[in-house]
């Protein structure tokens, strides 16, 4: 450690980078920055799981509307045959 220390107090670029690091790993921080910070990553982390469970609904709400179309053109078919077989009988 007395290494590290001597090092970084003859170079100032090294300084700055030493202080960068410590201050990414919230060395600096407070205890309320630090329960902040744990609370915004846990956001994320129930933002990313709404995100992939919001996807999985909207591709299945995708595949139901496909089938939903599907059923909708076999109605208009048989629709289409029965209105056929009326105008046959009434002929008739």
């Amino acid at each position: 450690m007395s290494i590290f220390i001597t090092e970084v107090d003859k170079d100032k670029v090294k300084f700055n980078k030493a202080y960068n690091l410590l201050e990414d790993k919230g060395l600096f921080l407070t205890a309320n920055e630090k329960n902040l910070n744990q609370m915004f990553a846990n956001m994320t982390g129930i933002l990313y799981e709404l995100k992939n469970e919001l996807r999985s609904i909207r591709s299945n709400v995708a595949e139901s509307n496909m089938l939903l179309s599907d059923i909708s053109s076999e109605i208009n078919y048989s629709n289409s045959l029965l209105y056929d077989v009326s105008s046959e009988v009434s002929r008739r």
